[in-house]
């Protein structure tokens, strides 16, 4: 099931949310303030946050737009007692997948979590764009996709040792860079886990980056198998 972070200041709704969420067999984090928020949020990225829009350190808007700018694709609740519609509206501008009102049902939380969670994910493969890059031809498909399932993990690899040696800029150029690539081809998947890592080095830090690291390879992997059934489909 998903790791979950819950972000809020008082005790009871973190307790509350904790035992709902650990029933329905959540791996579940949380933080009493916007500051540890944010520190667990880059060491762990979880799948979904839910957040309190009323911290006792900072504004649970100000929170969001930090959990934003480490994970631009971040799935955050909002679950606060501002019941107004201008509080609704707000957090859901600034990114908010769902707004939910204290006190708050199992039932309404858990279909939040759920709806989020199961939107569909970052298409691996997007054959529009590859064919589109590629004027159609198959042959300069087959040649882009070998040329990228071969550079990429190299350049995986390049971005592990750079983060080993806390070379942030080498870092962000070489994510940078094969984001580009991925993006071009329509393998957005790992496009944006290349952008994630970009931003988190572009921000100077790179404590969330290993775990930003690991879901790119995972992306790697997902890749060379879809460009491998797909070459087999088109018989290259």
């Amino acid at each position: 099931m998903a790791k979950i972070l819950i972000i809020d200041d008082s005790a009871i709704p973190r307790m509350v949310l904790r035992k709902m969420l650990e029933k329905s067999g959540h791996h579940v984090l949380d933080a009493a303030d916007g500051a540890s928020a944010i520190t667990r949020y880059r060491s762990e990225i979880p799948d979904l946050a839910v957040l309190d829009l009323m911290l006792k350190d900072e504004s649970g808007l100000e929170v969001l737009a930090q959990i934003r700018r480490v994970d631009p694709g971040a799935h955050v609740i909002v679950a606060t007692g501002e019941t107004t519609e201008t509080a609704r509206q707000s957090a859901l501008e600034a990114g908010a997948g769902a707004f939910i009102s204290k006190p708050f049902a199992a039932e309404e939380v858990l279909g939040a979590i759920n709806a989020l969670l199961e939107q569909p994910a970052r298409s691996v493969l997007q054959l529009d764009r590859l064919r589109d890059a590629c004027m159609d031809d198959a042959d300069t498909e087959r040649v882009f996709l070998r040329r990228l399932v071969t550079t990429a993990p190299e350049m995986l690899a390049q971005i592990r040792s750079a983060l080993a040696a806390r070379d942030g800029a080498k870092v962000d150029a070489d994510a940078h860079t094969l984001k580009g690539g991925c993006y071009m081809l329509g393998a957005d998947a790992l496009g944006a886990a290349c952008e994630r890592l970009e931003r988190t080095a572009r921000d100077g830090d790179l404590g969330p980056a290993e775990v930003l690291l690991a879901q790119a390879e995972r992306e790697m992997g997902r890749l060379r198998q879809a460009v491998d059934t797909y070459l087999n489909v088109q018989g290259g």
